[in-house]
């Protein structure tokens, strides 16, 4: 067929595509342990709050390796990062969206609008290309470290975003805190551990190590997740990240 890729550089594409997908399912794994306590919250409020109220075609911006894609295995779900690197299914800017106006039912915006210059730019774009009636799933930091600097810009109170939210013409439909002090101070150590277990065994290839110290990680961070949880309900005020869901209102 003219203009077709013969066999073998399809086949070729195939295996190299399984190694991706592989090597993304191996470090969404450790991942999930290395920030256990963050990673649990955050499964915890999306379970809750983004899997009831999300239907259709979904849109993750900044999905990265696809931590969420289980949850739509039934719909049309589609990641967005302009890193290329990370394989998305499109790639693109927050800030001026690759995707046609009106053309999806659901949005997830995890840990991204910290990361913007102009977070209140990126919202509009989220609000031009969901349909009337579409909703979209936000989580911010309020207690975090600096990361992925130079571009860490900012934190978010509730206030923040209900303000930025329902500027951009959304209806906000739920805000809620997620997580207390104990657990950002869980987060933090949780890291810290499943990175220097990992650096305990430097003598074997850098692709296994993070398998091999899986069994030191586990235990550690799953108690680490358990006593935050308890140690949470001693304090209200100090909020770990916010999550939203808000909805695009029908004309009129």
């Amino acid at each position: 067929m003219v203009g077709s890729s013969p066999p073998e550089t399809e086949g070729r594409r195939s295996r190299i595509q399984m190694r991706a997908d592989g090597k993304r399912r191996e470090e969404i794994f450790f991942n999930l342990w290395k920030f256990y306590p963050a990673k649990a919250l955050e499964h915890r409020a999306f379970r809750a709050i983004a899997a009831p109220a999300l239907r259709g075609r979904i849109l993750d911006i900044g999905g990265g390796l696809g931590p969420y894609r289980e949850y739509f295995s039934h719909t049309s779900y589609h990641s967005l990062e302009i890193n290329p690197a990370l394989s998305p299914d499109i790639v693109g800017s927050a800030l001026d969206l690759p995707v046609r106006s009106f053309s999806t039912d659901g949005v997830l915006c995890n840990e991204v609008l910290e990361h913007l210059p102009d977070p209140a730019a990126a919202v509009r774009e989220i609000h031009r290309v969901l349909q009337p009636g579409g909703r979209v799933y936000v989580t911010v930091p309020f207690l975090w470290c600096l990361h992925y600097e130079p571009h860490d810009y900012f934190r978010f109170t509730g206030h923040a975003l209900r303000t930025i939210f329902e500027g951009a013409g959304f209806r906000v439909l739920r805000i809620e805190p997620v997580g207390r002090v104990f657990s950002y101070l869980a987060a933090r150590l949780a890291e810290k551990w499943a990175n220097l277990a990992r650096k305990l065994f430097f003598f074997l290839p850098r692709r296994m190590r993070p398998f091999a110290a899986l069994p030191l990680v586990i235990p550690v961070n799953g108690l680490l997740y358990a006593a935050a949880t308890v140690l949470d309900l001693t304090n209200r005020r100090d909020v770990f990240f916010f999550a939203l869901l808000a909805e695009k209102p029908h004309p009129g």
